[in-house]
């Protein structure tokens, strides 16, 4: 009795005074303490354990399960294994809680043939604790088809395990059918509703929490404090806050959760409300929590409140003893940076008690730049620097670093996969380029007001080592060749970008001569800017056949994959002597420009017999290697033409893959 109502203290003393300790007692307190979240000492009982049966270790596993104790309860199992052989339906419903609880479903699979092997699915827990275990990784097509083989078994946990699947993977009508179908075998219960409510807080589908709100009145369903929270929730994340405060100002009694509820959902909007409901709360003697005080903050911070938003933050921790957590800080930075108090902010961040965040960095870096502290935000720019070193680049507005890291680093990736019913093989299809600023060190003048900023190059690396570093990076990531297509200009009254190209080919010459041949770079030079005014030069059909050349070399992505989600890989692709046998296959380096009439740039495509990706007749998978990398100047108008094209191109060519197979 004493274990049941959580009474330990009471328990122990019985348990002690007893001076027949039996297996059943010493089963009961291990249990009491563990479920009790008092794991730590429930071990030590289960250790001076005199003797121990299935149910003990049951005991003990289950209260590492209820904690969350993942790690724990894996390594208790494996004890439990090698100590003894017995097993029983209970041991395998708790193991696939571990499972679900560590999202593990091919373990969870091979739990469910041995159910099935040793004829333990007729055991409602363990078909259950199967259904949860689905559900909570994710995999609902399963969960759905072994709901149906339950169909003499299920009870309304089954249909609340199904319903909460679907609710918590964001499938709200799914969900809301399931719902409706469960009426049919079964009474829906408050945690249905509960459920139910959440799943359409989370997709903000209003009307159909609106309808569930309805179902629960017309069928005479009692609003305790779990569906008021739940429906609260709902219409304040659905932003009917109206609505919200009527079903509130309606339940006569409350619990934290419900009172952090409302307040979360007006902090946004009415804030001046929430500081209200926090005043009402404590007349209450209702304590409030850290949920509590994120809402009042964030009124505080839509609201301009400052000074008052400061004092219910040091009141936390002096007057309620609850220790401010990372969300909390958050808020205040917000707070202090947008209303310029640039003194009391550097105080803040500098005090607190961990380090801070690269969010909460950012959040400071960019109020510095807008209210001009350079003081603090050279502070937090090194320490953003010294967390993220990629991070400097979102202020490298141009050019390399000493790592090789370039501004505008993007990766493009385009998919074309067939939308086909669940049971059919999809064949799925990708292909990835890549954009960057020039991989020089170089910089724009901007002191002054020019329309076109001069062009200086701020460090002349004789080596070209970070240059170096950039390709070697991108060979690391995408293989070999890498294909370089340069749009900046050649020719200008007034030297700017033509000296990056100038730099940019050296660059690219003095890398190569060190590289073998199949793993130069080949540079591609063209002056779109020129071309794109050319009445002679079709610009748009010339990128489409840099980017058929381009893909010749690279080729692409595909794989069909089947209804058990195994991919049909293979290694065999086409070797690189193969690629470079096309029609257009350059030293390395080659000028557009200097090729007489652009138009003539021809390039065998891809599917002419070229390469090892061109036989889309068969099903053995294709794979990329190798890259395009597109640069202009600032990687914007130019870039986004070329990659357009080479988009453009690229999609013929995953749809003739598909259709072929």
């Amino acid at each position: 009795m004493y274990v049941k109502c959580g009474k330990l203290e009471q328990a122990r003393a019985i348990f002690e005074q007893s001076y027949a300790k039996d297996l059943v007692s010493w089963t009961s307190i291990v249990w009491g303490y563990a479920i009790n979240g008092k794991t730590r000492e429930a071990r030590e009982l289960f250790n001076d354990m005199p003797e121990r049966n299935l149910i003990s270790w049951n005991a003990m596993l289950a209260g590492y399960i209820h904690l969350f104790q993942w790690e724990e309860a894996l390594d208790f199992l494996h004890l439990l294994r090698t100590t003894t052989k017995d097993i029983d339906h209970v041991t395998i419903g708790l193991v696939l809680n571990i499972c679900a609880g560590l999202s593990d479903v091919q373990t969870g699979k091979q739990v469910h043939g041995f159910v099935y092997r040793h004829g333990l699915f007729s055991k409602l827990n363990v078909s259950n604790a199967l259904l949860d275990m689905y559900g909570k990784c994710g995999n609902l097509t399963s969960a759905r088809v072994l709901f149906f083989q339950m169909s003499q078994l299920r009870d309304s946990v089954s249909w609340n395990t199904l319903l909460t699947s679907y609710a918590c993977h964001g499938r709200s009508e799914q969900a809301l059918t399931i719902f409706w179908e469960m009426q049919w075998e079964t009474q829906p219960s408050k945690f249905t509703f509960a459920t139910l409510l959440a799943a359409c807080a989370n997709i903000l589908a209003f009307e159909q929490g609106r309808q569930s709100h309805a179902f629960i009145i017309r069928n005479g369903y009692e609003i305790d404090i779990v569906l008021a929270g739940a429906l609260v929730d709902m219409y304040s994340k659905c932003r009917c806050l109206d609505y919200a405060l009527r079903v509130f100002e309606g339940t006569s009694s409350r619990d934290i959760v419900l009172w952090n509820s409302i307040m979360i959902g007006c902090s946004h909007k009415k804030g001046v409300e929430v500081l209200k409901f926090f005043g009402l709360m404590q007349e209450t003697n209702i304590k409030p929590d850290h949920v509590t005080f994120q809402a009042v903050l964030t009124a505080c911070l839509h609201e301009d409140l400052v000074e008052l938003g400061s004092q219910y933050f040091h009141s936390m921790s002096t007057n309620y003893g609850i220790i401010p957590r990372l969300e909390h800080y958050e808020i205040m930075i917000e707070l202090f940076s947008r209303s310029n108090q640039m003194d009391e902010l550097d105080v803040f961040v500098k005090e607190m008690p961990f380090e801070p965040t690269i969010p909460m960095l950012t959040r400071v870096l960019d109020a510095c730049r807008k209210h001009g502290c350079m003081r603090l935000g050279n502070w937090a720019a090194k320490q953003l620097a010294e967390l993220n070193p990629l991070s400097e680049l979102q202020y490298l507005k141009r050019g390399v670093n000493e790592k090789g890291r370039v501004a505008n680093d993007v990766e493009t990736e385009q998919i074309v996969f067939e939308d086909l019913p669940d049971g059919f093989p999809v064949q799925i299809s990708s292909v990835v380029q890549n954009r960057g600023s020039i991989p020089l060190f170089w910089s724009q003048e901007t002191s002054r007001l020019n329309i076109k900023p001069d062009i200086i190059l701020s460090k002349k690396d004789q080596l070209y080592e970070a240059t170096r570093l950039h390709f070697e990076n991108l060979v690391k990531r995408y293989g070999n060749p890498i294909i370089i297509l340069n749009l900046i200009k050649t020719q200008e009254k007034r030297p700017r970008e033509s000296i990056l190209r100038t730099e940019f080919a050296n660059a690219i010459d003095f890398i190569n001569k060190d590289l073998s041949e199949e793993s130069r770079l080949k540079f591609l030079h063209w002056d779109l800017h020129k071309h794109s005014r050319s009445k002679a030069t079709d610009a748009l059909l010339l990128l489409g056949k840099v980017a058929a050349y381009a893909l010749t070399l690279t080729g692409f992505f595909y794989c069909q994959v089947s209804p058990s989600l195994e991919t049909d890989f293979s290694t065999e692709s086409s070797s690189s002597e193969e690629v470079d046998n096309g029609e257009l296959s350059p030293k390395n380096h080659y000028d557009v420009n200097n090729n007489g009439d652009a138009n003539k740039f021809e390039v065998k495509p891809i599917g002419d017999g070229t390469t090892g990706n061109e036989n889309h007749s068969g099903k053995q998978p294709m794979f990329q290697r190798g890259v395009l990398r597109t640069n202009c100047i600032d990687c914007l108008d130019r870039t986004n033409v070329a990659q357009y094209a080479y988009g453009l191109a690229a999609l013929g060519h995953q749809l003739h893959a598909l259709i072929q197979r």
